[in-house]
């Protein structure tokens, strides 16, 4: 299903036309002043004071026209205003202010881009058939925006995408290329903006429970097992020598009382019963020898200064997301505002051109399906498309591997920053001027997809 639309013009047959422009245009004035602040401002603090008057101001707007809906509408005199003109009046407002909202968090992203020093990739540039990107600084690509824990699944979603024709040096990386349907590619985009924006979200709750100290630790390790069971060991021997010490201590006060005594709730036949006589500790001391020499060795084993922490194998990222129910799982990969969705969307159409013209080209020359009515197995549409490729009956792209790693770590850059942007926005906020977005209605297999093998269509 197609993402609402806002702003850009429609072609014939009502499909978007979003005029292929990298950075997009804003749609507000309100875009327009932040904007001139990104390429004026430098570090002079001008972009985050005009940013923040901007989310108080649009918060103030949010909060007038949700007034408006609540206030009865009266008869002014010579003029009645119908109930329907209101709403009308309300509606156009809020797709105003949502306009201004997209713009508000595409500047934000923009100008986290600028802070790394990186220029994302303009619009026209992947239109084929040789893509050129040039080089990037692939050092603020990565540890500019990720944490470590992070950037160990950022790489292994590279990895998991350039598949096993990755080349093993970075020459090759410059060298090689490959030719591909652009839909393919604007696919591997936006799966990779998803992943950033998922990873970031998940990534946030992590770093806190890691602060916090609440990571479920796992002790794999043996040396762990073994501090764990000198541990156990050493305290069973002191509950025993204090259970010992305090019964000598019970029997010299009971020698020295000359009766003895029993509770109603003990019977005479179990006074009389030997077994009652005995202790069961001086049993258990048969089974738990526990010589001078090995006490000692545990001792020293878990008095080197370490403790079970130091011990515990970390708990990766990937561990505590695994940790995830499937509510949890959807719930972080889903986007959480509509303005997110619309400005993706139209972002992927200046980037990559007609979406839906390219998935109409695919379809055509994937062909109809047979007539046995078997659906095709992936490898016979792998097939299909390799032959459209080769004979050009889909538009294709030529990229090197160098170019696909920066259009993928771009992709994730994109996805981070969203999530960074709505975050910002939705605490400085006095009104919820992002309009919210119900989760995908999808189960978490796509997205343990996404974690797994980067989800390549």
């Amino acid at each position: 299903g197609m993402l609402p639309s806002m702003g850009g013009g429609e072609e014939e047959g009502g499909e978007l036309a979003i005029p292929q422009v990298i950075p997009l245009k804003p749609k507000s004035s309100l875009g327009m002043a932040l904007r001139r602040t990104i390429d004026e401002d430098g570090d002079s603090g001008e972009f985050k004071w005009t940013q923040d008057e901007q989310i108080k101001w649009l918060s103030r707007e949010k909060d007038a026209i949700v007034a408006i809906r609540q206030t009865r509408v009266s008869d002014t005199g010579t003029k009645l205003v119908s109930r329907k003109q209101v709403q009308e009046a309300q509606k156009g407002k809020l797709v105003e202010l949502s306009k201004a909202v997209i713009d508000l968090l595409y500047n934000m992203i923009l100008k986290q881009f600028q802070s790394i020093g990186v220029e994302p990739i303009g619009a026209g540039e992947l239109d084929g058939p040789f893509a050129d990107l040039g080089p990037v600084n692939l050092i603020e690509l990565t540890t500019g925006i990720h944490t470590i824990e992070a950037l160990e699944m950022v790489k292994s979603h590279l990895m998991s995408i350039l598949g096993p024709m990755m080349p093993k040096n970075n020459q090759g990386f410059y060298t090689s290329a490959v030719k591909m349907p652009k839909l393919q590619m604007s696919q591997v985009y936006m799966t990779s903006v998803m992943f950033g924006y998922f990873l970031r979200r998940v990534d946030h709750r992590y770093q806190v429970a890691k602060q916090l100290g609440i990571l479920e630790r796992t002790y794999k390790s043996e040396e762990a097992v073994e501090r764990l069971e000198a541990m156990l060991r050493l305290s069973k021997s002191e509950s025993r020598d204090l259970s010992k010490s305090l019964r000598e201590n019970e029997n010299a006060a009971a020698s020295s009382l000359e009766y003895t005594y029993y509770t109603e709730e003990d019977s005479v036949e179990d006074l009389n019963d030997p077994a009652a006589w005995t202790d069961p500790s001086e049993e258990e001391e048969d089974e738990f020898h526990y010589d001078e020499e090995a006490k000692k060795r545990d001792l020293e084993l878990v008095s080197d200064g370490r403790t079970l922490e130091d011990l515990a194998d970390p708990v990766s990222l990937r561990d505590y997301i695994e940790q995830f129910d499937s509510k949890t799982m959807v719930q972080c990969a889903s986007l959480m505002s509509q303005e997110s969705a619309v400005l993706l969307q139209e972002y992927q159409y200046a980037l990559f051109g007609n979406i839906r013209g390219l998935q109409k080209e695919m379809a055509l020359a994937l062909g109809p399906p047979s007539s046995e009515g078997q659906p095709p197995t992936p490898e016979q549409i792998m097939e299909k498309i390799a032959s459209a490729v080769e004979q050009d009956a889909v538009q294709t792209i030529i990229l090197t591997f160098a170019d696909q790693r920066r259009l993928i770590l771009e992709a994730v850059a994109m996805g981070s920053f969203l999530r960074d942007a709505e975050d910002y926005v939705e605490k400085e906020s006095t009104s919820d001027i992002l309009t919210p977005l119900p989760p995908l209605p999808f189960d978490d297999n796509s997205i343990k997809g996404l974690l797994g093998d980067g989800g390549q269509a």
